[in-house]
């Protein structure tokens, strides 16, 4: 791992310290020995729930990869899929805007012999579907309850449209990039052109050669996926219950928590969802502080300001920072194993 990653872990491991202690802060005197007791206190079974709906969210991505790979005519089990969407999503949540997700993902592709091309179109695909679904979900929210948008302040409803605006036009240039395989080859090559004129690599050519491949590779899944709309819409689905299984984690802690049961359960859903859609455009690892911000802002509209609190901590622990730590963990031991294989195939 090198220092630019080492660096953003730190970075994000504070960010995400301080906004725990600031939160703490403003509970009222909310201690962690009181959450603990909220957990022991909670129904096991909508802790059950929650637990579900967060792994659900690392395994959906995973079906989105093994069904874009299987239509590039490069079949991979359930388990390799979820290794990719593990590391993307831990790699997401500790660089800024999810910057490191999709190369960590594309670099364990490569170490499984996924060509760089495949990998390229796979991701690339995979993000397009996921703005997708994000955007679909933003602006169905507004459309099915206006007034729970109206009702945030008004930072956050700059943030939340914001992070529509961004995510629609994210998946728009996302898919304009999967007609362009000769504009990405000329970015490349340019790209190392200029590492050659100022002296970080000598066999320009070796490059130039490597980057047509790779052209070729991706123009023909582009190919692949113009004749395969099953394959999209299936991605679409699984990127959609995604986002879906993300965002009904809080309301499930909430149905754990047994909080008051006049509280709208749609509203709540809604107002999670905003949070995640306007936090996740600013360049902050995870969102972290943002998502933070909109979830308090959003759910002291509904909830008590003492459970509001109660309620942001533990479903944003569960749905980000277990999750990160798991998706972690799974990555290491994909890598672990898909390491291993190739060292093994060597050596015959």
């Amino acid at each position: 791992m090198d220092r630019r990653k080492l660096l953003w872990i730190l970075v994000a491991s504070l960010i995400a310290f301080a906004t725990f202690r600031i939160v703490l802060s403003q509970a009222g005197g909310l201690r962690a020995a009181d959450l603990f007791e909220l957990i022991r206190t909670a129904s096991p079974f909508w802790l059950c729930v929650s637990v579900l709906c967060m792994l659900s969210f690392i395994l959906t991505e995973g079906l989105t990869f093994v069904v874009i790979l299987n239509c590039f005519g490069y079949p991979r089990s359930v388990f390799k899929g979820v290794g990719y969407s593990s590391a993307d999503i831990f790699f997401s949540a500790i660089t800024p805007s999810a910057s490191g997700g999709q190369p960590a993902s594309m670099l364990l592709m490569g170490l499984d012999r996924i060509p760089g091309g495949i990998g390229t179109a796979c991701l690339i695909l995979n993000l397009v579907l996921y703005t997708a679904a994000s955007a679909a979900i933003g602006v169905f929210c507004i459309a099915l309850k206006p007034g729970v948008f109206l009702s945030f302040g008004p930072i956050s409803k700059a943030l939340i449209l914001c992070g529509i605006v961004t995510l629609v036009g994210l998946s728009l240039f996302s898919w304009a990039l999967m007609k362009k395989g000769d504009f990405l080859a000329r970015v490349g090559i340019s790209f190392f052109a200029f590492l050659k004129r100022i002296g970080l690599i000598k066999n320009f050519h070796k490059w130039v050669g490597r980057i047509k491949r790779m052209k070729e590779d991706y123009m023909g899944c582009a190919g692949k996926i113009k004749g395969n709309g099953l394959a999209l819409a299936l991605g679409f689905i699984f990127d959609l219950l995604q986002r879906i299984a993300q965002i009904t984690v809080t309301l499930t802690t909430h149905l754990a928590l047994k909080g008051s049961p006049s509280v709208n359960g749609l509203d709540l859903w809604i107002v999670q969802a905003f949070s995640q859609i306007g936090s996740s455009w600013v360049p902050i690892p995870g969102g972290m502080g943002a998502a933070d911000y909109l979830m308090i802002d959003g759910f002291g509209k509904l909830l008590p300001e003492d459970y509001t609190f109660k309620l942001q901590i533990l479903s944003r622990g569960l749905s980000f920072y277990i999750c990160t730590l798991l998706a972690g963990l799974i990555m290491l031991f994909t890598f672990l194993s898909v390491r291993a294989k190739a060292l093994g195939e060597k050596r015959r």
